[in-house]
């Protein structure tokens, strides 16, 4: 549920806050994580709740926006090489299905559909081995919420972590497979998607503190 402290956990992972205790493990093995830029290096892509505040660059076109978290692929020297991130734009807005006549196109101008997959777009030229998507189909429309729901799945059954957060339940019971119910800033259960309804998530999501 909102407030659970969802997002506060997730921006701990990726280093955005500050973490007071607990370990972070990446396939397996721990890492430290000191700020976003050690996120990254480490393999995690974080895409926000809040995309217009904390995800984009509003007045940047969709080729900056979606350079901006591999801008070592893409420059030497400190130079930014245009060709390359021209070419990494248009192959995203491909793969992706970004609706735009120009990859030069700011932001600001697209759908929250098209916000959305540029920001995914960003986060999967990084080539992440974890994934955080919080709220990723909020504020979208019903086309667009339909294929990042095929991209996640595909993502995972390839081999990537992903870690969705949502507080439309049949959206997670139908996305993940295995849930985790946070209240208060504590876990206050974990399922399978085998196991999982709605009546258990309620209630594990309003259960009183022992």
């Amino acid at each position: 549920m909102v407030g659970a402290g969802r997002t506060e956990t997730v921006f701990s992972i990726f280093g955005a806050d500050h973490l007071d205790s607990g370990e972070i493990l990446v396939q397996g093995k721990p890492v430290s994580i000191r700020g976003p830029k050690s996120a990254i290096r480490n393999g995690i892509g974080l895409c926000p709740e809040d995309r217009k505040e904390q995800g984009l660059i509003l007045q940047k076109s969709i080729r900056e926006n979606i350079s901006a978290a591999v801008l070592n692929k893409v420059s030497k020297n400190q130079i930014i090489n245009k060709k390359k991130e021209v070419k990494l734009a248009v192959n995203t807005v491909k793969q992706f299905n970004v609706k735009t006549h120009s990859i030069e196109k700011k932001v600001v101008e697209l759908s929250g559909g098209n916000q959305q997959k540029v920001i995914l777009g960003r986060w999967l030229a990084s080539d992440p081995k974890i994934l955080i998507l919080d709220e990723p189909t909020k504020g979208i429309d019903v086309g667009a919420k339909s294929e990042i729901y095929t991209m996640v799945c595909n993502l995972a059954r390839n081999g990537m972590g992903v870690i969705f957060i949502s507080s439309e339940l049949i959206e997670v019971i139908n996305v993940c497979d295995n849930i985790i119910i946070m209240k208060e800033g504590s876990i206050s259960g974990l399922l399978s998607r085998g196991e999982c309804n709605e009546e258990k998530v309620l209630s594990l999501a309003m259960v009183n503190k022992q």
